[in-house]
């Protein structure tokens, strides 16, 4: 009878050991999943920060487009304007031309005329 209740508490005193031993291995898991919800907490905030750094990055590559769009408007408008002007000199040029030639002409004739002559 003692050797019977000198084994069951032996075997008691091994269950309690086991069950002490569970009882830490738990709460290890339970401490490891907080350090991992913790974890879980800082990378879904990471992920949330580069979500709208993403989107303000969208935001001001869209500005640039449009920015990049409207110079290019302005650089064709303002290459029409010069081809605009570039024509005009051409022309403002080639009647500067006629009108030499034509005071050349008229400085010619009133050298041919006579001063006594007079208006006809």
């Amino acid at each position: 009878l003692r050797e019977s209740l000198s084994e069951a508490r032996a075997g008691r005193a091994l269950a309690a050991a086991e069950l002490e031993a569970a009882r830490a291995e738990i709460e290890a898991v339970r401490e490891q999943r907080g350090a991992v919800q913790t974890q879980l907490a800082v990378a879904e905030e990471r992920l949330a920060l580069a979500g709208k750094r993403l989107d303000l990055a969208d935001e001001q590559m869209a500005a640039a487009a449009r920015a990049a769009t409207e110079a290019e408007h302005r650089l064709r408008e303002a290459e029409a304007e010069r081809d605009r002007l570039c024509d005009a000199v051409g022309a403002l040029q080639h009647e500067k031309a006629a009108l030499e030639q034509l005071a050349r002409h008229v400085h010619a004739v009133t050298l041919t005329v006579p001063a006594s002559a007079g208006p006809t």
